[in-house]
């Protein structure tokens, strides 16, 4: 469940307001017509979980699915709650039906994706490059010597 609830709020929600602010400016500066507000104001929502999604399952490492949804789920429950209570009605958006699947294929991605080898000047490089050296060093055999004629 952790890895849900940190790639919700720590991933996806601040991808989706970012995203919301910049719609918000561009919608303002082209100056259209109310009905054509629909569509890109789902887009945000629809990345934020899919950020979410992917995020707890490359935190999650297995799962994908279930991270993805689970966490888009729970973002699209953040924003449902604050539309209905600016909105002051309550009605289920279309645009959850789209983000859901966002969020499983943001959580596939994440897990299937790989994770980076360490720096060289990390710690835990430190300790593989001797794990490796202590290693070579056990199979290292040396070979007997024959006792030459003097």
């Amino acid at each position: 469940m952790k890895p849900m609830i940190k790639g919700c709020l720590f991933c996806g929600l601040p991808v989706s307001v970012c995203l919301m602010l910049c719609n918000a400016a561009a919608l303002t500066a082209a100056d259209l017509p109310m009905q054509y507000y629909g569509i890109p104001a789902a887009l945000p929502v629809i990345c934020g979980c899919f950020a979410a999604g992917y995020m707890s399952g490359r935190r999650g490492r297995r799962r994908g699915i279930l991270c993805g949804l689970l966490s888009a789920a729970m973002l699209c429950g953040i924003w449902f709650a604050a539309a209905c209570l600016l909105a002051g009605r309550l009605r289920i958006p279309l645009w959850s039906a789209a983000a859901l699947p966002c969020g499983c294929c943001g959580g596939v991605l994440g897990v299937n994706t790989r994770l980076p080898m360490p720096l060289p000047h990390s710690h835990r490089a430190a300790g593989m490059q001797q794990r490796l050296a202590v290693l070579a060093a056990s199979r290292h055999r040396p070979q007997k010597q024959e006792d030459s004629p003097q």
